[in-house]
């Protein structure tokens, strides 16, 4: 009786511990470069804030969710830091709630491995786990559903599931492909036993948590207009990614390996062990390795299959290992803390790398850092030779300049993966940068044949716009200024304090 209650007086301890860690590993990265879809997200919710319509005046291809958090955050400051604190906040978030299942799900020592593992993995810089990326603001309220869910079994209380329901639908506002939580919070509602009548009415309670925050979402998608709303949210990305073919997608996702490899590799080997572990237990831990699954589906449903979509896979697999852990046998601590280890070594092994190598090489290390601090360089020379009512375009694109700059686009389009890249927008961006109330600058970041096979965008440009200044040792970013204007100092807007 003493040793259980030394053990259940110890856990409290071990796990704000886990949590100062999830937090200390975290925020050295406040001040890292900011990613371009990061620095897109900010500008175009701060342009909302101030009265633009989303999805008509400024485009993104992401839910409301994703854009409300993105305004509170930068209600705070736009700056880079409050955005990377948001992350810090949701790393130590889902820390404390993938240990809460593990807890729910098992026993203490799981939950408090799989804290442990989500506090370390879930940082994984090859995964660009430590930005405010879409997949990381889904998997909080995903994993909160779980809980809740599993939390209903135990009281049978049906709030539970309408709770679960709830955030289930916010991860889906969050990322379109954030629908884990809910689809498992579903299955949990209908696997449980009873009559078919009781579990089509738990799976309702589910339905209705949802029906809320989705209802909201699709009446503001109808104030902007449907057809803008679909497209932005839904249409595009169907249209461009999800048309092409298995192999095609394979081949995609196989490629990533590499990238994010040298983070995952271990937590997936020793989860491999708890998928086993799982499958054979008669108790609730299937619904581990079904959460596994239905994040792969979500990662699939994603398409392009950038490095930070695997972040949707981290909490599953934090959890998974730590049933894998402290499943062994003999149930020894020393082979579950040595398991826990091996899960974690090589994220750990990197960061212990960034932290001890020079500043220079580890801002070239870092995902972003290096082309971040370049865009504030570029930035800063728009500001300091411009004024608010003079517009920015990067070619093709470069969504953090605009956060960085303050300046608006010509066109609603941050990003090339967006309807930038339609023939109808080519034509009205030729006109608007041959027009006479063209853009003040262009930034050239790759040659304009990218989004203009004709060569008509790159013909314009060079017409009407001059180099005027690049960023020293940079090749390939040129600050082009339309003809006819002049490099004015702008002192108010350069004395601005720097978003970094």
């Amino acid at each position: 009786m003493t040793t259980r209650r030394g053990a259940g007086s110890r856990a409290p301890v071990a796990l704000a511990a886990i949590v100062l860690v999830a937090a200390g590993l975290r925020i050295p990265f406040m001040w890292t470069g900011l990613g371009a879809d990061e620095g897109g997200y900010a500008f175009v919710a701060h342009q909302w804030a101030n009265g633009a319509h989303l999805y008509r005046d400024v485009f993104v291809d992401r839910p409301q969710g994703l854009m409300v958090l993105y305004r509170a955050l930068t209600d705070v400051a736009y700056q880079a830091w409050a955005i990377r604190a948001g992350a810090v906040l949701a790393g130590v978030a889902l820390t404390l709630l993938v240990g809460a299942l593990g807890w729910m799900l098992r026993s203490r020592a799981t939950g408090i491995a799989a804290a442990a593992i989500v506090a370390v993995v879930g940082v994984a810089p090859n995964a660009e786990g430590f930005t405010m990326e879409g997949e990381l603001a889904a998997a909080v309220p995903a994993t909160a559903a779980i809980v809740c869910a599993v939390r209903w079994r135990s009281v049978q209380s049906r709030w539970w599931l309408v709770a679960a329901g709830f955030f289930g639908a916010i991860g889906v506002l969050m990322k379109q492909s954030g629908f884990d939580g809910l689809l498992l919070a579903g299955a949990i509602a209908l696997a449980a036993a009873g009559p078919w009548r009781e579990r089509a009415a738990r799976v309702a309670a589910v339905a209705g948590g949802a029906l809320l925050p989705l209802g909201a979402a699709v009446a503001q998608g109808l104030s902007v207009g449907w057809g803008r709303y679909w497209l932005a949210v839904y249409g595009w990305r169907a249209h461009e990614d999800l048309g092409r073919g298995a192999g095609g997608r394979l081949d995609a996702f196989i490629d990533q390996f590499p990238v994010v490899g040298p983070d995952l590799w271990a937590v997936t080997a020793v989860a491999a062990l708890g998928f086993l572990v799982a499958l054979r237990s008669r108790r609730v831990l299937w619904i581990a390795p079904a959460w596994l699954l239905a994040a792969l589906v979500a990662l699939n449903a994603g398409g392009l299959y950038l490095p930070h979509y695997f972040i949707q896979l981290i909490p599953p697999l934090a959890l998974l290992a730590a049933i894998g852990a402290t499943a062994l046998p003999l149930r020894s601590p020393a082979a579950a803390v040595a398991l826990t280890c091996l899960a974690i070594a090589p994220v750990a092994v990197t960061l212990v790398q960034y932290a001890t190598m020079p500043s220079r090489q580890r801002e070239r290390t870092i995902v972003w850092d290096r082309r971040y601090q370049i865009d504030r360089e570029v930035a800063r020379f728009v500001r300091a030779h411009s004024t608010p009512r003079d517009q920015l375009m990067a070619l093709p694109s470069r969504a953090d300049l605009y956060f960085l700059a303050h300046r608006l686009p010509p066109i609603p389009y941050l990003w090339e993966h967006t309807p930038l890249v339609r023939a109808s927008t080519i034509r009205t961006l030729r006109r608007r940068l041959a027009g006479p109330e063209r853009p003040k600058f262009v930034v050239v970041v790759e040659d304009a044949r990218d989004i203009d096979t004709s060569g008509r965008l790159r013909r314009i440009v060079a017409r009407y716009y001059r180099d005027v200044w690049s960023p020293r040792g940079v090749r390939d970013i040129r600050v082009l200024l339309a003809r006819g204007a002049n490099l004015a100092p702008a002192p108010a807007i350069a004395a601005r304090p720097s978003t970094g």
